[in-house]
């Protein structure tokens, strides 16, 4: 389902696209609804490895981010203090 985000958009306002497939098949194997992209709008393919795709997650820490995550942490404490049992937020 992540190809389904802005890829199509994108490919589709494009001068040239490129769609990288794992497998290349016959018209008709795949059901209309598992297409993402229609083939009018791919000038060319690749065929892709089939490895699975690591995420990977980088964050940067520095004072700054410390001292707004503190802020942050102290107002979160003090909404908490605002709740009593049966209330509803």
């Amino acid at each position: 389902k992540a190809a389904r985000n802005f890829n199509p958009l994108m490919c589709k306002a494009a001068n040239h696209a490129i769609a990288e497939v794992e497998e290349v098949c016959e018209i008709g194997d795949i059901p209309p609804d598992q297409v993402h992209l229609a083939g009018i709008h791919v000038d060319g393919i690749c065929r892709g490895s089939r490895s699975s795709k690591e995420l990977v997650i980088c964050k940067t820490q520095n004072a700054q981010n410390e001292a707004i995550d503190d802020y942050k942490a102290r107002i979160m404490r003090r909404a908490v203090l605002e709740f009593q049992d049966g209330i509803k937020p």
